[in-house]
């Protein structure tokens, strides 16, 4: 399993350095891509929630969007992505 996971990562990179030399061809310079895939802990005030299941779930939602909205926009091929 382990293996058939790296020859996928292999053929990803392999067909993701091909895009990135055919839009260099074509004059198309994009930044290089790095994404941390680890799962990164999101610590969030529940003093306020007080015991209410209903109340911290608007704010761990609350929690997510304002996190969201931190992110920095993205370059996209359409244009600008930010989250809505």
């Amino acid at each position: 399993m382990v293996r058939l996971r790296e020859e996928i990562a292999d053929v990803e990179a392999q067909q993701d350095r091909a895009t990135v030399a055919r839009l260099a061809k074509a004059g198309v310079r994009i930044a290089p891509v790095t994404v941390d895939s680890r799962a990164q802990l999101m610590k969030l005030d529940m003093r306020e929630a007080r015991g209410d299941a209903k109340r911290r779930g608007i704010l761990v939602t609350r929690g997510v969007l304002e996190a969201l909205k931190r992110d920095p926009p993205r370059r996209t091929v359409t244009g600008n992505f930010r989250v809505h």
